[in-house]
């Protein structure tokens, strides 16, 4: 799953699974939306907004690929900011 960063306003910073249509920039829209709260080398929170009819396992599978791509991304975002 590509996970696409959106930042607001007010500096909050979100990885989500949509982006907005034509650009790059993630979408609140979207079916899933990793908020990056505080160090985003250590915290995340992941809200799910809508129910699937995906099995146990797949969920499972689903969610150890978020996680990896949850990885990678805090760790460009780190690389990028420091």
């Amino acid at each position: 799953m590509k996970l696409y960063h959106h930042k607001t306003d007010g500096g909050a910073e979100y990885l989500c699974s949509s982006n907005i249509e034509g650009t790059t920039e993630g979408s609140f829209n979207s079916r899933y939306i990793v908020r990056i709260d505080g160090d985003i080398t250590q915290d995340a929170k992941l809200r799910i907004d809508r129910e699937s009819s995906m099995t146990t396992s797949e969920k499972l599978h689903w969610l150890v690929s978020l996680a990896m791509a949850l990885y990678f991304a805090i760790r460009i975002l780190v690389a990028i900011l420091t």
